[in-house]
């Protein structure tokens, strides 16, 4: 799984990403897409919604070409600094149950250049974001949520 796009952007650009799924059973996909900053705004492509500030999947996503691809796009914070995309996704067998499901993590690391000084104090921490505060953890329960979400659609 990965996810492709820009790794720069100048404060507020917008960027086009796609989180992609390959591999695994590939009967069809999940996934979901949070942000280390608050300040960065996502947005949903086709077959996709926006829930608790982060992106989801609305229906299950069939493979094509070995890959189920889920676009979306992010506006970049007005100041410079680092922003983190954090992707979850899941590939299924689609046989009703967990069994045989693959699930994996990414991250793509987008360094917003120019314009304002950026976020933090200087000593090394971020200060901030839905990243340090529960992103990640939020991700291991949307995996969680997606596979009984994928069997309950079925």
């Amino acid at each position: 799984m990965t996810i492709e796009g820009p790794a720069t952007l100048a404060p507020g650009a917008t960027g086009n990403y796609s989180l992609i799924i390959r591999g695994g059973p590939a009967a069809g996909a999940g996934y979901n897409v949070a942000v280390s900053e608050a300040a960065a705004t996502l947005t949903a492509g086709s077959g996709s919604r926006k829930l608790s500030g982060e992106l989801t999947h609305s229906t299950i996503r069939r493979f094509s070409n070995g890959e189920a691809r889920f676009d979306f796009t992010m506006v970049a914070p007005a100041t410079a600094g680092r922003v983190t995309l954090f992707g979850a996704g899941n590939s299924v067998n689609d046989n009703g149950t967990e069994q045989g499901d693959s699930s994996a993590t990414t991250t793509l690391e987008v360094n917003v250049t120019g314009g304002g000084s950026g976020g933090g104090d200087g000593d090394g921490n971020d200060d901030g974001g839905c990243a340090a505060a529960g992103g990640v953890p939020l991700l291991g329960a949307a995996l969680v949520l997606l596979s009984t979400r994928l069997r309950r659609r079925r």
